[in-house]
């Protein structure tokens, strides 16, 4: 073997080790998020009231609850052609709260695109319905303003086929990879 393909094979190998390794740490549709101080920040958080949000039914807007909080976001796409039924499960402490909005989050008009809530700062799901081709944010807010830092929540979203982005390094070394391989294969051949 010569030292080309040595060396092309080990950045492949690499660069599959890092694929692999990005995959098991971001499982499809799980979030994971401790709050810190470099989160943004909100004037008010949704009022935590009524039942959790179900796809059977619009729950109405709770209103705001004042004080200042962090607060996170993470967007989706509803890619299929019809509406769907979008369920977020979590694990929260009395630290975090979750909410849904379609297409966009204003933290100042939180009643701005509602769709539902979780209701409590507990371990639960709630669901809500959306849009074909829509896209959907799921809010985290962190709750008692900087006595959220440090404590972490969890979050899995099914109902829609959620794809995963890999990092940008990871396409990189799998690029040098293969464009090692090319390589060598081309020394080869003269």
């Amino acid at each position: 073997m010569t030292r080309g393909v040595r060396v092309a094979a080990s950045l492949f190998f690499i660069a599959v080790l890092f694929t692999s390794q990005a995959k098991a740490e971001v499982v499809l549709g799980s979030f994971t998020h401790t709050w810190t101080t470099t989160d943004p920040t909100e004037p008010r958080r949704i009022n935590r009231a009524g039942p959790a949000s179900d796809c059977a039914s619009a729950k109405p807007f709770p209103g705001p609850f004042p004080g200042t909080n962090f607060y996170a976001t993470f967007a989706f796409v509803n890619n299929s052609a019809s509406p769907e039924c979008v369920t977020v499960t979590y694990q929260l402490d009395t630290f975090s709260f979750l909410s849904a909005y379609l297409d966009s989050f204003d933290p100042s008009n939180l009643a701005l695109n509602y769709l539902g809530d979780a209701t409590f700062s507990q371990p639960g799901s709630f669901g809500v319905t959306v849009p074909a081709g829509s896209e959907f944010i799921i809010v985290a807010n962190g709750i008692n303003g900087i006595a959220a830092v440090g404590h972490r929540f969890s979050f899995f979203v099914s109902g829609v086929r959620i794809a995963e982005v890999p990092e940008p390094a990871t396409v990189a070394l799998l690029g040098l990879g293969i464009a090692g391989l090319a390589a060598s294969r081309r020394r080869k051949t003269n």
